[in-house]
């Protein structure tokens, strides 16, 4: 099974690509507190890049603005290319479904 659940704080507004074939990508990047303490007794967080295909990423262009909180279902998907010789892994994460905790008014 591959799901991931991610609560976190969107960033800034989701930006809008299409595809040579039509397809419309959103993309945003969520910002999702550790659920520890660092040194300084602050919560550090981690910055995902989250890919919302067609539908979905129609329904987050509609209703998902910066700074507001998020419950996100997402799948892990590899993507490995080479270039120059060399083999690169990639690790995406695709969006499935979300849930808006907070409204920005």
């Amino acid at each position: 099974m591959n799901h991931c659940i991610l609560v976190g704080r969107v960033l800034e507004n989701p930006t809008l690509k299409e595809t040579s074939n039509g397809n419309r990508l959103a993309q945003m990047l969520l910002a999702v507190a550790r659920p520890y303490k660092n040194a300084q007794g602050e919560y550090d967080e981690d910055i995902f890049l989250i890919n919302l295909w067609n539908g979905l990423a129609d329904e987050c262009l509609k209703n998902v603005v910066g700074d507001q909180l998020l419950a996100l279902r997402c799948r892990l998907q590899a993507n490995n290319y080479e270039r120059d010789g060399e083999t690169y892994y990639r690790v995406e994460l695709v969006g499935e479904k979300i849930a808006v905790l907070t409204k920005n008014d």
